[in-house]
Order: C-alpha cells, then structure tokens, then sequence
C-alpha cells in the first residue's frame, strides 16, 4: 500500500493541474504540437520533464498488467518533481509559447495518470470527505 503522504500529494498535485487548466484563459490549440524539451527555463522543470516518459511508460505496462498498486507507486515516485514544478516554475507566464508548452506538460501528466485513478476522489487518513 502506498503511505498516505504519497497520496496526498498525488491529491494537492492533481488539484493544482486542474485548477491551472480549468481557468487557463489561453487554452491549449488543439493538435498542438509540443516539445517539452526545447522550451524549458527552469530546472525543475527539466526535472519533471525528464522523468515523465519513463515514469509514464512502466505505469501504461503496469495499467495493462491490472497492477495498480504498482502503478500508484510508480506515479508517487514523481511526489518531487511535482513539488519542485509547483514551487519553482510560473506556469502563466506572458511568453505564449513557454505558457502553452506548461500547460502541455500539466495536461499530459494528467491525461497519463487519471487512468489510474482520480485523485481528486481519494480520500486519506488526515482528509475526510
């Protein structure tokens, strides 16, 4: 089982990114084209970016397996990377192309990850509904 800690950030995490893509005012073109890896400015954001494919590739093989426990941990294995990004990384900023490449990463780490589970729903032992 995962600690509870893990899915409370897994919880705070997925409440950013949606709260970020609900009102972005400058929603994404769709069949955009997005390289991570030529826009990035912070190193958190490097981090995060760095980390996403591997981590999304053992938790698609584990999603196909039914081994979500695994899964779980796999996605709670980003719990820093996702602070960092949150701490250190202005999503909304003016230059538009930086802006819509964020806002792609936020969207993909939830597209990736909300097969699993939605973790806005799970409710841990210092939570309650």
């Amino acid at each position: 089982m995962l600690p509870g800690d893990s899915l409370d950030i897994l919880e705070l995490g997925t409440d950013k990114i949606n709260t970020i893509c609900n009102v972005d005012q400058y929603s994404l073109p769709s069949g955009g084209n997005y390289n991570y890896l030529a826009v990035q400015k912070k190193d958190s954001e490097k981090a995060l970016v760095a980390r996403l494919p591997e981590v999304a590739a053992k938790v698609g093989e584990m999603r196909h397996q039914k081994n979500y426990i695994v899964a779980l941990t796999e996605i709670s294995s980003l719990r820093h990377p996702i602070d960092l990004f949150f701490d250190k990384v202005m999503v909304m900023v003016d230059d538009e192309r930086i802006r819509a490449n964020r806002l792609a990463l936020l969207q993909t780490l939830l597209q990736e990850f909300s097969t699993i589970a939605d973790f806005s729903e799970i409710v841990t032992e210092n939570k309650s509904s």
